[in-house]
């Protein structure tokens, strides 16, 4: 009796144990050598809560998702670290009451300042408006000084392009013609009369210097300047 039993089960035992064998021979037919040339270029370094992207390494993050800064946070970007960004891409901000931007006007870029107004600030997106609120310029002389600067022939800071709603302006005769280092500081909305109580904001708009009539003819001095600026929404 036992005997007839053992043969019942001898041959879905077999069936059984071969499947083991198969699948077990599979498992290791995937699994592939070690890399021993693999360096780990993203790691949290050892004894402390940081995380390092070594060289060659990257933190990427997919569509849909994102780095939330808390309050309190802080993104550090230290001396000759940059942020890139794609053609296409962008870093969205809340509206913040005060936010600095820092840019250097080359001398072929001053000297066709007219014609090719320079971007300060590129456009926050619909419903929003950058407020300027006043500008640092530094003249870094370099040995030939500006020439045929003439009346009324200011910088002025204005939406979209030189034609757009100014926000500031500035003299230039005594500050980009001098054989020597100098700085100004302009306010919103200074013009060449005065100073205006407001000015139309302009949604979705770049933030541009020109010069408001002719053309520089030498001169080898960039033009360095830090603008003081806020994004507000203009639609609520």
């Amino acid at each position: 009796m036992i005997k007839n039993l053992f043969q019942s089960f001898k041959l879905p035992f077999l069936v059984i144990l071969l499947f083991v064998i198969a699948s077990i021979l599979g498992f290791f037919s995937h699994v592939k050598a070690a890399d021993l040339t693999y360096s780990t270029k993203v790691y949290r370094k050892v004894g402390g809560d940081e995380m390092v992207v070594a060289n060659g390494g990257a933190v990427t993050v997919e569509s849909g998702g994102a780095i939330t800064v808390e309050s309190g946070g802080l993104i550090n970007v230290e001396s000759g670290g940059t942020i890139t960004f794609a053609t296409d891409g962008k870093i969205t901000l809340p509206e913040i009451n005060q936010l600095i931007i820092s840019t250097e006007i080359t001398t072929a870029e001053v000297l066709a300042l007219n014609g090719t107004p320079f971007t300060l600030i590129n456009a926050p997106g619909s419903n929003k408006a950058i407020i300027f609120k006043g500008a640092m310029l530094f003249v870094d002389y370099a040995g030939t000084a500006y020439d045929n600067v003439a009346g009324g022939e200011d910088l002025i800071i204005s939406y979209t392009d030189g034609s757009g709603v100014q926000v500031a302006r500035v003299e230039t005769t005594g500050f980009i013609d001098q054989a020597n280092d100098e700085v100004r500081y302009v306010v919103h909305h200074s013009t060449a009369t005065g100073y205006a109580n407001d000015f139309l904001p302009v949604a979705n708009a770049t933030l541009t210097i020109s010069l408001l009539s002719g053309e520089i003819l030498t001169g080898n001095s960039p033009l360095k300047i830090q603008v003081v600026y806020a994004v507000l929404p203009t639609a609520w």
